[in-house]
């Protein structure tokens, strides 16, 4: 997951409540998050500051979990979402002026 904001308190799924690194991909940087959701291990970048402007290329977000967390490399992205997830508060919104995706 990559988080480019985390309001009202929410947090990623973590084993031990702590950031196992601090990464930097483009000009933008993360803190990341492993832990358990059932049988299915997630890495969570989470902004060190808010992004309100993002355009990267997510390979960058995977070499890096190949490289240095153990991500096999033979994993394939099969599935990209956007959004926002509900956690506390009122009058939330989210604005996308332009979304695209590219696989090449």
């Amino acid at each position: 997951m990559i988080w480019l904001a985390a309001y009202g308190g929410a947090g990623p799924i973590s084993s031990t409540g702590k950031a196992i690194a601090t990464v930097t991909i483009g000009s933008n940087s993360f803190k990341l998050y492993k832990g358990p959701n059932g049988s299915t291990t997630v890495f969570s970048f989470v902004a060190t500051k808010t992004i309100t402007n993002f355009s990267a290329d997510l390979q960058k977000f995977l070499t890096y979990l190949v490289k240095n967390q153990g991500l096999p490399s033979n994993q394939y992205l099969i599935t990209l979402e956007a959004g926002t997830e509900p956690f506390v508060g009122t009058n939330a919104k989210m604005t996308v002026s332009s979304f695209s995706a590219a696989v090449n």
